[in-house]
């Protein structure tokens, strides 16, 4: 089925519904970033952003910047569009108290599909570009980034691009998936994942070239946060990996960092009646008969080293749902509170990181000292 969300690639069935991606200023590194095929598609939206970390890790922190809180509030000033351009964020996150701050300095990235709503695209449209929505330039905006002519034309700060230039690898756009609010769904090619829909960050609009122009993060010691909305749902054929999020490293001491989903599979013969399954490939097996489950994975440093929460190596000869193994238990949360994050669902996930180390959290999760998602 389809995966919806930000970016991301399907499967033949598979689908990842993307709500929401933001990034912020904790510092990622430049390098390519592209929905890895293999997954199903992606998040609704997306929000990269520069110093959150301490907050997500639970420990008490300062902001970032003195003079924003990283909400909306009384003192919110909210861009309008320029004299040549209409373009200016929705009005839907023009909201005090309730939206994050679209102007505070460390948020980098901002892609949501009330840009799409605003815009008045029709439902299953294809998406051949996602429009950022963080620091739009406007004429009294502080930042030497934003030009004379990106604020004539109402650009964002950041020049770079998520893109689709071929039409059969572009997602879609769906109305009312989630809480009245569209999503980006990406659906895979084949039920490997080899070939699918994605969308690609481009250094510019016109260059045609994967990756980051310059690293927008260098001055916070490479650190950035990545927070996102996302659900992938498996098509019961589907098999391997279901990407979500994928960047690749640029440079041969660069990180690389990759979110995405495990296939859920099950003893041989042993998947649920009724949902055609073959072989081991299922969405949901007899219930003490599964050999992996549906859980949220990171892949993060150089060279790649994972954190998978599926218990294949723990359930070779088949275990209950209801009952999973210590080692599963101990890799979803600590005593009292160890459960299952299906990513069929939609998650609210958060991902913190650095040169070192990376942490995930997953509605808020953070109840034990080591994060659901760690590397």
């Amino acid at each position: 089925r389809r995966s919806e969300g930000r970016s991301g690639s399907g499967g033949a069935g598979q689908r990842v519904d993307a709500m929401e991606t933001k990034r912020s200023a904790t510092t990622p590194r430049p390098r390519r970033a592209a929905a890895r095929k293999g997954g199903a598609g992606w998040w609704g939206a997306i929000f990269l952003a520069g110093s959150c970390g301490s907050l997500l890790g639970g420990v008490e922190g300062a902001w970032s910047n003195a003079s924003y809180s990283v909400m909306t509030g009384r003192d919110s000033y909210f861009a309008p569009a320029s004299s040549s351009s209409n373009i200016q964020l929705p009005d839907t996150l023009r909201t005090r108290y309730k939206q994050p701050e679209a102007l505070h300095p460390n948020l980098r990235f901002w892609f949501t599909p009330d840009s799409f709503e605003e815009a008045s695209t029709v439902d299953g449209a294809s998406v051949a570009s996602w429009r950022n929505v963080a620091n739009i330039c406007y004429g009294d905006h502080t930042s030497a980034e934003c030009t004379t002519a990106q604020k004539d034309a109402s650009d964002p700060m950041a020049v770079e691009r998520l893109v689709q230039s071929t039409t059969g690898n572009q997602p879609i756009f769906r109305r009312n998936i989630v809480n009245g609010r569209g999503v980006v769904r990406f659906t895979r090619g084949d039920t490997a994942g080899t070939s699918g829909q994605f969308l690609q960050m481009e250094t510019t609009a016109a260059s045609g070239t994967a990756g980051f122009s310059t690293n927008p993060f260098s001055s916070n010691d490479n650190k950035f946060t990545v927070f996102l909305v996302a659900r992938v749902r498996q098509a019961t054929t589907d098999s391997g990996l279901h990407g979500i999020l994928d960047l690749a490293s640029g440079t041969a001491t660069d990180a690389s960092l990759r979110l995405y989903k495990d296939s859920v599979t099950c003893l041989t013969g042993q998947g649920l009646s009724g949902l055609g399954c073959s072989g081991t490939a299922c969405t949901a097996c007899t219930v003490e008969k599964y050999t992996s489950f549906s859980t949220l994975n990171v892949g993060f440093g150089n060279p790649l080293v994972t954190d998978d929460n599926s218990c294949a190596a723990d359930c070779a000869a088949g275990c209950d749902l209801r009952a999973p193994p210590t080692a599963c238990l101990a890799a979803w949360g600590p005593a009292g509170t160890q459960n299952l994050q299906d990513a069929e669902s939609f998650h609210v996930i958060a991902l913190n990181a650095d040169d070192v180390t990376l942490n995930g959290y997953i509605d808020g999760y953070h109840a034990s000292g080591t994060p659901p998602l760690s590397v």
